[in-house]
C-alpha cells in the first residue's frame, strides 16, 4: 500500500489525468458536433419550412390569379355575348317600329309607362290587345333617339316573319331562343304601386290581367347585363307619377 500509494500512484496520476482529459475533450468535442449537428439539422428543417410556404403561396397566388383572370375572361365573353344578343335585339326593335309597333291602337284602356330614362308615355290600347303588344310599346321606347326610325330596316332580321306579323314574329323569337322571358325582353314591367310584377306570357290579353284591365301605371325596370350595375347609387328606379 506504501508502494501503491507514495511510489506508483504519483507516477501514474499525471498519466491518467491526461488520459481523462482527453476523454472529456473529446466528449466536449463531440457534445459540441452534435450541437452544431442539430443546430444545422433544425435551421436547415427551418429553411425547407420556408420554402415550401413560399413555393405554396405563390402557387397559391398563381391559382387566384389564374381563377381571377378565367373569372375576368367570363365575364368579357359574357358581356361580349349580352351585346351581340343586344345588338340582334335592337334590329327587332327597329323593325318593330318600322311595322308601327310602337303606334298601337287607340282604345279604352289607359297604360302610363314610366321610362328608365324618366320619359312617361301614355297609350290607350283595346282590352283585346295582347301583352305581346304592350311589351312591344315598350320595347320600341328603348330605342336611341339618335336612331332615326327612316334608317330602320323594313325587312326582318331573319327571312320568312314578315308574313307573319310583328307579334307573332317576336313571339317565335321568344320561343326559339330558349331563355328566360326576362332576359329576352332585358326589363320587366310592374304596377306602380302596389308594385306587382306584370309578367310577358304569349297570347295572355290586357283584359286579362286584372291589373291593367281598368288603366294603369307602369313601371319599366331594366334588367342589368352581365357584369354591370344598371343603378349604382342606390335608387332602384321605382317611380309613380307622385313623384314626380
Amino acid at each position: 500500500m506504501h508502494h501503491l500509494t507514495h511510489q506508483l500512484l504519483p507516477r501514474v496520476t499525471p498519466f491518467l489525468e491526461r488520459i481523462y482529459a482527453s476523454h472529456r475533450e473529446r466528449d466536449r468535442d463531440r457534445q459540441l458536433r452534435e450541437e452544431q449537428d442539430r443546430a444545422f439539422r433544425e435551421a436547415a428543417r427551418k429553411d425547407k419550412e420556408r420554402i415550401e410556404e413560399r413555393l405554396a403561396e405563390e402557387r397559391k397566388e398563381q391559382e387566384r390569379n389564374r381563377m381571377m383572370a378565367e373569372e375576368k375572361q367570363r365575364k368579357q365573353n359574357e358581356v361580349a355575348e349580352w351585346r351581340r344578343k343586344e345588338d340582334v335585339r335592337m334590329k327587332w326593335r327597329r323593325w318593330a317600329r318600322k311595322k308601327g309597333a310602337g303606334v298601337g291602337v287607340e282604345g279604352r284602356v289607359r297604360i302610363a309607362v314610366r321610362l328608365p330614362n324618366g320619359g312617361r308615355v301614355v297609350k290607350m290600347l283595346e282590352e283585346t290587345a295582347t301583352l305581346t303588344k304592350l311589351y312591344l310599346l315598350v320595347d320600341t321606347q328603348l330605342i336611341p333617339t339618335e336612331l332615326s326610325i327612316q334608317d330602320d330596316s323594313s325587312s326582318p332580321p331573319e327571312e320568312g316573319c314578315e308574313a307573319v306579323g310583328v307579334e307573332a314574329a317576336i313571339e317565335m323569337q321568344i320561343a326559339a331562343a330558349g331563355r328566360n322571358v326576362d332576359d329576352w325582353w332585358g326589363f320587366r314591367l310592374v304596377l306602380a304601386y302596389p308594385r306587382v310584377v306584370i309578367p310577358w306570357e304569349k297570347g295572355t290579353r290586357i283584359g286579362q290581367v286584372e291589373s291593367l284591365r281598368g288603366g294603369a301605371q307602369v313601371v319599366v325596370e331594366m334588367l342589368a347585363p352581365p357584369g354591370t350595375d344598371i343603378d349604382g347609387n342606390g335608387d332602384d328606379g321605382y317611380h309613380t307619377e307622385d313623384s314626380e
